[in-house]
């Protein structure tokens, strides 16, 4: 990547005329060779089925086995799938997959550059298949065997002068193995289809350039993306795109308009990166790969080193929380394309805005039944209210992430350089708007005189018309050639352009139009070009002028091969959002089946069990942990699996921070008895709330939500009901709850056993973090209640008081019980504690290092185990073991171990350890008072990658029991599976 540094922003502000000029004759003379190609190129794993979001690295930094492995675990920690690796040796570049294969789920992007780089790129070498074989093949059975690699990262900065030489190699590692995309970082070279990927990058975060102004040398962001996908016809060959979103940067931390290098770049904000994220989503990208992770310590003169995300705590804290929120959302993006006739505007109340942090909103459309998406986002670095309109439809737009419903024209607050992605719902023809003045004259060319202009290869045709019985017609061979009018523009205004095209047989890049602005500076806004053969169809676009326009010009725009033929009609510019004179007729905008009308949220799907949220599921007592968690619906990963972050909400839902000035509990007590669900606003609340005795009620946010505080230090067992989510009020009392499900003669005892018997639950938390201010011991206390859910949640900040302490303890009967996708912070004693939970655990969660004496407690809740129907038999469900604990998926930094547990039937697989002293303890428990006899059976420990044992693997305890302290009921263990893990160092091992 050493080049990387001296030669990327030349290389990027040339983009524009590089792919759009220089090697568009190049494009046109091969384009039918390369759907011939491409047509015979099939990937067993194709790039445009999975949506990669992880970081990029220099092998020279990360290609050791130790330090690649730290990296892939922190990152798989944070969800993120994908490393994209440059300059490396294909003669090391084995050793580097065999963590990557080790360690599973990850996705990485690699190739043998350093060979490649002396034996087959030098001008010096022969440039035919021949060579290209016999270079390439031995280098790609050096590393096609490993599981771990998605691609080949054949070249950095792959320019217009290798082109020929790019070619043969596409062609050779294709033939070698044809089951990965091979992947240039393209910088000017012409793109193959056989490729199967379109993979770039830009570096938009410029000292000179003022927060959030990401229009890098008069080129904007998005266009620029809009651009690529458009000349390269990537989503008509369903050819992803993937973009390496760039935070990395040099020693220069601040603004200064004035720098000597207007190309340096400076250190990105949060809201920056955010930025960045969402415009890549907004453009339709497939793949975001973040640059970099790791600091370089090299570099030109005017970056003397490029800081990796690892070491910036808000970048890192920013992308961990991009991941957590695309997660859920990349099946859906994969599935969209770029509509580049845009459907709808979008204002900021905040007019004062400059026109680079204007909002900007983009059209996507499914590809499998033609839905229409919008995405929004915030340009600017403060918080803004937008508003969303159009002319093509009354429907509504629902919050992909949140569910949330808005009308059209609804204030919608906006975090700094955040986005949203809506759902357009109960689409409806709109009534007519009020149309603006045409600015251009003879924009459909029926007078003959006035207008557009002739060139040499345009005429106006009398034959061939979208209204009227004229257009303006374009042929064949033309370089770049435009037609122009210069109507009076004003500066910092929104403009809209509306025009039919029609083409037959273009192979050329085609036609469009655009309008630059010449004076004082040049900045052109330019509309995607059409090409091949397609009856009328109209192209929509709209710009602000630049704060300082002077004048500038609209263009026709034409660039054809012989034998291409395209016309124009119906062409208007006008000034404001969608809606010029001449424009209709409109086409309708109609969702296919369109969402039932909301009130206020639109009925989503019933979860399996009948009811809207967290589906009502028990242990199959006696099945295969295995088996019963693949078919879960708690289950990312299984077939009927709810994905994390997808679980449907109840209505009404309720806005905390709008409506209730941020009170929590107001906002509970205001709910229906049916519950509901309490929107989170980013910002901060105060934590007082508990819930005694109510159901259905979830707790989401579209992220930047903090409840802050929770349960005070305690002495013992908890007796108040703060923070407790409880079905009776008796279960806020532990010691009190145990009394009175054991006491007959307790008035209460009737009640108390009720309300073990009919738990209470589906509470669900998503997108929220729960800070204790090193306050508070717990946030959230589980008693006697039933099917919670934690989604992409954070706990931090909670103290370490007592033994058996964590952000989230339960006890007192309790079912259903995930946490996934979630972070806990050093805090507390534990991660978390569950005392026999039946059917539960932690799901893809990241566990930071700190707590004191492990980070799962998963314990047996002998006191509970009671004969509750009365009938004389201790059944598995009134045994409050511990039982079907899944731990799947998890990174764990360090600690004492792993889980330590009395428990059955528990599922530990593919988690990834630090350094630990024992990966699991099993103790058993024996049962007091009752005649019962807990087996503690059918574990299993499969396929967990540890960094480093000190003490045991694992260790069984209390495998006997103490003579005549609790025969006949002694506890038993055993029945274990423990396969296929893997111990990078166990130095100080014992027996």
């Amino acid at each position: 990547m050493h080049q990387l540094v001296n030669h990327k922003y030349f290389f990027v502000i040339l983009l524009f005329l590089i792919i759009g000029i220089g090697i568009t004759v190049f494009l046109s003379q091969r384009s039918t060779d390369f759907r011939q190609r491409a047509a015979g190129t099939t990937f067993t794993n194709p790039p445009n089925t999975y949506f990669p979001y992880g970081a990029f690295d220099d092998m020279g930094v990360v290609g050791g086995a130790s330090v690649f492995r730290t990296m892939l675990t922190d990152l798989k920690s944070r969800g993120m799938d994908a490393v994209f690796l440059t300059n490396g040796f294909g003669k090391y570049e084995g050793a580097t997959l065999d963590v990557s294969d080790q360690i599973g789920g990850m996705n990485i992007f690699l190739g043998p550059q350093g060979e490649l780089n002396s034996d087959w790129w030098p001008d010096t070498v022969p440039t035919n298949i021949t060579t290209a074989r016999n270079v390439i093949y031995p280098l790609v059975d050096m590393l096609k065997t490993h599981p771990s690699l998605k691609g080949y990262a054949i070249k950095d900065d792959a320019a217009s002068s290798i082109n020929p030489k790019l070619l043969l190699a596409y062609q050779a590692f294709n033939e070698r193995d044809n089951t990965r995309p091979v992947m240039p970082t393209l910088v000017g070279a012409v793109f193959d289809p056989n490729q199967g990927v379109y993979t770039t990058y830009w570096h938009p975060v410029k000292v000179v350039l003022p927060a959030c102004n990401l229009n890098s040398n008069n080129i904007d962001f998005a266009h620029w993306i809009d651009a690529l996908q458009q000349n390269n016809r990537l989503a008509d060959r369903d050819i992803p795109l993937w973009n390496m979103a760039a935070q990395a940067y040099g020693p220069l931390k601040t603004y200064d308009p004035s720098h000597a290098n207007p190309s340096a770049l400076r250190e990105p904000s949060a809201e920056e990166v955010r930025l960045q994220h969402w415009l890549n989503i907004a453009a339709g990208v497939k793949g975001i790969i973040w640059m970099t992770y790791s600091d370089h310590p090299y570099g030109g003169t005017s970056d003397p080193a490029w800081i990796g995300f690892k070491n910036n705590p808000a970048l890192l804290a920013e992308i961990t929380d991009l991941t957590r929120r695309i997660n859920p959302l990349r099946p859906l993006l994969l599935n969209l394309n770029r509509d580049y006739n845009e459907k709808f505007t979008v204002t900021a109340s905040d007019t004062t805005l400059p026109v680079d942090n204007k909002p900007s909103v983009a059209s996507l459309i499914t590809k499998d039944n033609g839905k229409y998406y919008v995405a929004v986002v915030n340009k600017s670095c403060s918080s803004q209210t937008l508003s969303v309109r159009s002319i093509f439809t009354s429907g509504q737009l629902k919050d992909v992430e949140t569910g949330q419903v808005y009308n059209f024209g609804n204030q919608l607050s906006f975090r700094g350089g955040e986005g949203k992605l809506f759902e357009v719902i109960n689409a409806s023809s709109p009534p007519t708007p009020t149309l603006a003045p045409n600015l251009l004259v003879n924009g459909s060319f029926e007078d003959p005189t006035g207008g557009f202009g002739l060139r040499s290869s345009s005429s106006i045709d009398s034959t061939v018309s979208h209204t009227g019985s004229k257009s303006y017609k374009a042929v064949g061979p033309a370089s770049l050639t435009y037609t122009w009018q210069a109507p009076t523009l004003k500066p910092n205004t929104q403009y809209s352009i509306s025009l039919w095209i029609k083409t037959q047989n273009v192979t050329g890049r085609g036609v469009s139009a655009r309008y630059p602005e010449t004076s004082p500076s040049t900045y052109i806004h330019e509309l995607p070009f059409a090409n091949g053969t397609s009856d009328w169809k109209q192209v929509i676009y709209t710009f602000y002028t630049r704060t300082n326009f002077q004048s500038g010009r609209f263009d026709l725009v034409w660039e054809l091969n012989s034998g291409d033929i395209a016309w124009f009609d119906d062409v208007v510019l006008c000034e404001g959002p969608l809606g010029c004179n001449g424009t209709f007729p409109l086409p309708p905008l109609a969702n296919p089946s369109p969402t039932p009308t909301p009130t206020p949220l639109p009925s989503p799907t019933p979860t399996p069990t009948g009811i809207i949220g967290i589906p009502k599921v028990d242990p199959n007592y006696g099945e295969d942990v295995e088996t019963w968690w693949a078919n879960h619906p708690m289950n990312p990963a299984s077939p009927n699996g709810i994905p994390i972050g997808g679980i449907e909400s109840p209505s009404p839902q309720v806005n905390v921070q709008q409506e209730f000035n941020s009170d929590i509990q107001a906002a509970i007590n205001a709910l229906p008895a049916t519950g509901g669900t309490l929107f989170f606003e980013p910002g901060t609340y105060q934590h007082n709330f508990t819930l005694v005795g109510k159901s259905n009620i979830h707790f989401i946010s579209s992220g930047g939500a903090t409840i802050l505080g929770g349960r005070p230090q305690d002495t013992g067992h908890p007796t108040d009901p703060f923070g407790t989510i409880a079905t009776c009020p008796q279960a806020a009392d532990y010691d009190g709850f145990i009394d009175k499900i054991t006491i007959k003669s307790d008035p209460l005892y009737q009640a108390t056993v009720d309300c073990a018997m009919n738990r209470k639950g589906n509470i669900y938390f998503k997108n929220l973090i729960f800070d204790g201010q090193n306050t508070a011991i717990s946030a959230l206390r589980l008693a006697a209640t039933r099917d919670i859910v934690f989604d992409n949640v954070t706990f931090q900040n909670f103290i370490k008081e007592l033994p058996h302490y964590a952000p989230v303890i339960g006890h007192e009967i309790i079912n259903n019980v995930w946490f996934r996708n979630v972070t806990f912070r050093p805090t507390g004693i534990y991660a978390i504690y569950m005392d026999g939970l039946h059917g539960g655990g932690v799901i893809n969660s990241r566990v930071e290092s700190g707590f004191n004496s492990g980070n799962f407690l998963i314990l047996t809740n002998d006191d509970v185990t009671r004969d509750l129907n009365n009938d004389g038999v201790y059944d598995a469900e009134e045994q409050r073991i511990s039982d079907y604990i899944v731990l799947q998926g998890n990174t764990i930094a360090t600690g004492d171990s792993v889980v330590a547990a009395t428990a059955g039937h528990v599922l530990i697989k593919n988690n990834t350890t630090g350094g630990v002293n024992r990966l699991a303890i099993f103790d058993t428990r024996h049962a007091t008072d009752k005649p019962v006899i807990y087996t503690y059976y059918g574990s299993k420990i499969l396929n967990n990658v540890t960094q480093e044992v000190y003490v045991n693997y694992i260790e069984f305890r209390s495998l006997l029991p103490a003579s005549g302290t609790c025969s006949p009921y002694c506890g038993k263990l055993g029945k274990y599976t423990i396969k296929d893990n893997v111990i990078t160092n166990a130095p100080r091992m014992q027996n």
